[in-house]
C-alpha cells in the first residue's frame, strides 16, 4: 500500500498556502507599482485619462514572463513523472 507523507495528507493546507502566496504576490505587485508612481510622478507611463495604469501593465508583463516558464517546467516534470510511472508499473 502507498503511504502518504504527513504533509501530503492535507491538500486543504496546500490550497490555503497557494492562495496566500497568490495574495502576497498580488499585493507586492500593486505596492511596487505605487512606489514607482511615488518616486517617478513624471513617468511617460502616466497619462491624463488612465493615470499610471501603464506602470501596472508593465509590471504585470514582467510577472507573466517569469511565471510562464515555471508553469511549463512544472507541466513537463509532471508529464515525465507520469510517463515514467506508466512505463515502470506493471499492467
Amino acid at each position: 500500500m502507498i503511504e502518504l507523507q504527513p504533509e501530503l495528507e492535507r491538500p486543504g493546507r496546500q490550497t490555503v498556502l497557494a492562495w496566500a502566496v497568490g495574495i502576497i504576490l498580488t499585493v507586492g505587485l500593486i505596492a511596487s507599482t505605487a512606489l514607482v508612481i511615488a518616486l517617478f510622478p513624471d513617468s511617460p507611463y502616466c497619462a491624463e485619462y488612465t493615470g499610471c495604469l501603464g506602470l501596472l501593465v508593465q509590471a504585470w508583463e514582467v510577472g507573466t514572463r517569469i511565471a510562464r516558464p515555471m508553469l511549463a517546467l512544472t507541466v513537463a516534470s509532471l508529464l515525465a513523472f507520469y510517463l515514467l510511472a506508466a512505463a515502470l508499473l506493471p499492467d
